[in-house]
């Protein structure tokens, strides 16, 4: 590249260093402010509750939620993750009580143990 005239190599080493003194500059003068990833994690997950403890509250598995949930039971995704809206599910529970008596069964009575 002489030939040309220009300096490739010595402008590229002297870019180069430019650069990473700004890098390194700008690292060291960056207010450093730790996120309190825990009180905004509460923040955003407020009034959801993952699967496995939901179940455990209420006394149900894993399988049964996600059953639970194929039936229309409300749930929000955070990307592949499920949790349950617990307002809602408790109400969409408490919807699908029957009050009515169960209707007998047909044919020969149960023997009374």
């Amino acid at each position: 590249y002489a030939h040309l005239g220009c300096s490739f190599s010595m402008s590229y080493v002297t870019s180069c260093h430019i650069m990473q003194e700004k890098t390194v500059t700008d690292i060291q003068s960056a207010p450093e402010a730790p996120p309190d990833v825990a009180s905004l994690r509460a923040k955003l997950l407020d009034g959801l509750a993952p699967i496995e403890p939901f179940g455990e509250a209420i006394g149900k598995t894993t399988r049964t939620i996600f059953s639970y949930i194929a039936q229309g039971m409300p749930t929000t995704y955070i990307g592949r993750t499920p949790y349950v809206q617990i307002d809602a599910a408790s109400a969409w529970l408490r919807s699908r009580r029957s009050t009515e008596k169960a209707i007998p069964r047909r044919g020969r009575p149960r023997r009374a143990a």
